[in-house]
C-alpha cells in the first residue's frame, strides 16, 4: 500500500491513531476536499515514509490549534499548493505559505470571575 485516498469524503476529523499500524507502506495520503478545519501531526508521525498530503479544499481554521500542524507540514516539505486558509475571516482565502506562523493566533479569553465589576468612569479595571 503506497497511497490512502480519503478525499472527498465529508471527514471533520481524523483520529490520532488512524494510521498507527501502517509504518514505511504509505507514502501519499490524500485528504483534501473534505471538512477538516484542524489536524495534528501526530495523526502522521508514524508514516516515515511519507512524502506527498493532498490538504486542499478543506475549510481550515488558521489559529493557533492549527499552527503546530501547519509549521510540521512545512518543515517536512509535505505543503501541497493550493492549501488555503478557510477562517478566520482576515486569513479567508490564503494560501499556507503566505500566512506567517505568528499569524496563526487565537483571540484571547476573557474569563471574569464575579458577574458584576464595579469601576469609575475612566478607571483601569483588573
Amino acid at each position: 500500500m503506497k497511497t490512502i485516498d480519503l478525499s472527498q469524503h465529508r471527514l471533520t476529523s481524523i483520529h490520532r491513531q488512524a494510521f498507527g499500524n501502517l509504518g514505511n507502506s504509505v507514502e501519499s495520503i490524500y485528504i483534501h476536499d473534505n471538512q477538516l478545519k484542524t489536524l495534528r501531526e501526530q495523526v502522521f508521525l508514524m508514516l516515515h515514509n511519507l512524502k506527498s498530503l493532498q490538504l486542499h479544499s478543506n475549510p481550515w481554521n488558521c489559529d493557533c490549534r492549527l499552527k503546530h500542524f501547519r509549521d510540521w507540514v512545512v518543515e517536512k516539505g509535505l505543503y501541497t499548493y493550493p492549501t488555503s486558509c478557510g477562517e478566520p475571516e482576515r486569513l479567508a482565502d490564503r494560501l499556507w505559505q503566505d500566512v506567517v506562523p505568528k499569524d496563526f493566533a487565537c483571540k484571547p479569553e476573557i474569563t471574569v470571575p464575579q458577574s458584576v465589576v464595579f469601576s469609575q468612569p475612566g478607571a483601569n479595571v483588573t
